[in-house]
């Protein structure tokens, strides 16, 4: 389908759609942790008591991770698979009102011989690039990873009884061809 609007509708619509969530940046420019195998790994980043009760989504950009790791926030445990490709990871964030630090940690795996004992699953070493707050949901933030879209912007209404020629040029009453609200009419 093809929308006519005015200039103001579409402004209207543009500029609802570049609105920019809340973004809170935790670590501009990432950097590489290496956590010892053997070790409880654990490498913090501490923010003081910081207010994120406007934040809904954390998203942690990875470069590469080498072993098994995985990313702490408070009680939200974010798998790090190994991988040599870059990735984009979140988390639900909603229900936490503040947050003090996050920290990178090695994967332990359970034991062959005793399921019930944790052992460290190798040396790990994270690759980040980004690590942020954003108040778009977790369902959001994906669905833009996943699709590579950001921003939509929605068609305006079409308007009632306007009619165009084949060039989309508005037209009056008295023409033979036009186009109005979708559809081509002959006026005999």
């Amino acid at each position: 389908d093809v929308y006519f609007a005015t200039e103001e509708e579409y402004l209207a619509a543009k500029a609802e759609a570049d609105k920019i969530e809340k973004v809170m940046v935790l670590d501009e420019v990432g950097g590489t942790h290496t956590l010892a195998a053997g070790d409880w790994g654990w490498d913090s980043k501490w923010l003081g008591t910081t207010d994120v009760s406007a934040f809904n989504t954390a998203v942690i950009e990875v470069e590469s991770v080498i072993g098994h790791g995985k990313i702490n926030f408070l009680a939200f445990e974010i798998d790090l698979p190994a991988s040599e490709t870059a990735y984009t990871v979140t988390a639900d964030i909603s229900s936490i009102a503040s947050i003090e630090q996050y920290a990178y940690q090695n994967q332990y795996k359970s034991n062959p011989e005793d399921p019930s004992i944790s052992v460290p699953d190798g040396e790990t070493v994270i690759k980040v690039k980004k690590v942020y707050l954003t108040s778009k949901t977790k369902q959001e933030v994906d669905e833009e990873i996943a699709t590579g879209i950001s921003d939509v912007i929605a068609a305006p209404k079409a308007q009632n009884n306007v009619r165009y020629n084949l060039n989309g040029q508005r037209v009056g009453n008295g023409a033979k061809i036009f186009i109005m609200n979708g559809k081509t009419y002959i006026n005999k």
